[in-house]
């Protein structure tokens, strides 16, 4: 007996599809706010963590700190003196300080020196042709003491004890006898090494 084929009728459809069809869209759009909120949240994490790891902002209230295991010598990030600098002893005096934080992290006792020196390669890169001259750059360790920057750089020697820790209060500037020219600066750094 052959089997006769039947002929679809709009009977024969169901009616209810579209009700069907519509709830399937509302699941794929709630996945999809779901699926995309993840996705935002992953890359914020990513991306925070990438630049904490990476860019670090370093500002006078910064703590260099500089540790030592043994005989090496350890920098600072480069600090840009420029015509804003340019201060009265009491205004310098009363501005934020460098803190700088060395350790001796060694068993023997260590001969120190910390040096504010130029930044050869940094004004190299900038281009800059003049620069302050080291007379017209002063320093005070204590908040006391002023000083002009010797030629060498030296702003203090000193002993470490094994393990032993140190933060010196650093508050440079330029002296406010010095010519005030928007287009002079100095780049320079701190330098802790053992001596």
């Amino acid at each position: 007996m052959a089997r006769v084929k039947k002929k679809l009728k709009r009977s024969d459809i169901k009616r209810n599809v579209s009700s069907s069809v519509g709830h399937t869209i509302k699941k794929i759009k709630e996945n999809e706010r779901k699926y995309t909120i993840i996705f935002v949240l992953s890359f914020m994490i990513i991306f925070a963590f990438i630049g904490y790891f990476t860019l670090t902002i370093h500002t006078q209230e910064s703590l260099f700190s500089m540790s030592v295991a043994s005989s090496i010598q350890s920098s600072a990030p480069t600090i840009l003196l420029q015509s804003t600098d340019i201060k009265t002893e009491e205004e310098a005096l009363s501005s934020l300080a460098y803190p700088i934080r060395i350790q001796n992290t060694t068993n023997h006792h260590l001969k120190y020196r910390i040096s504010f020196l130029e930044d050869k390669k940094s004004q190299s890169i900038c281009g800059c042709e003049t620069s302050f001259h080291p007379e017209q750059i002063y320093f005070s360790l204590n908040r006391r003491d002023i000083q002009t920057l010797p030629e060498d750089g030296l702003l203090e020697s000193g002993l470490l004890m094994p393990h032993e820790e140190k933060v010196l209060p650093i508050t440079i500037w330029i002296n406010d006898t010095t010519q005030s020219l928007s287009d002079i600066h100095f780049h320079g750094y701190f330098l802790f090494e053992e001596i």
